[in-house]
């Protein structure tokens, strides 16, 4: 991060940086595997929340097969 944004301390980069890293992980799951049912619920979470123009499905934001089991 420092290398392209000079202004960023090192340490806060790499604090911020462990930090989005445990957001990512599921607990026995591989990192990168996406259930496709997390992704509907939080899809239905955004549309209780705002008024979207168009109709949004899991398809449309989700795409499986980039990480191997």
């Amino acid at each position: 991060m420092n290398k392209y944004h000079p202004a960023i301390d090192v340490a806060v980069a790499e604090g911020e940086t462990k930090a989005v890293a445990e957001l990512a992980q599921v607990k026995g799951r591989e990192l990168g595997l996406v259930d496709p049912a997390r992704v509907e619920e939080t899809i239905n979470v955004v549309k209780s929340v705002f008024k979207l123009k168009t109709p949004v499905a899991v398809d449309d934001v989700y795409a499986p097969g980039f990480v191997s089991k």
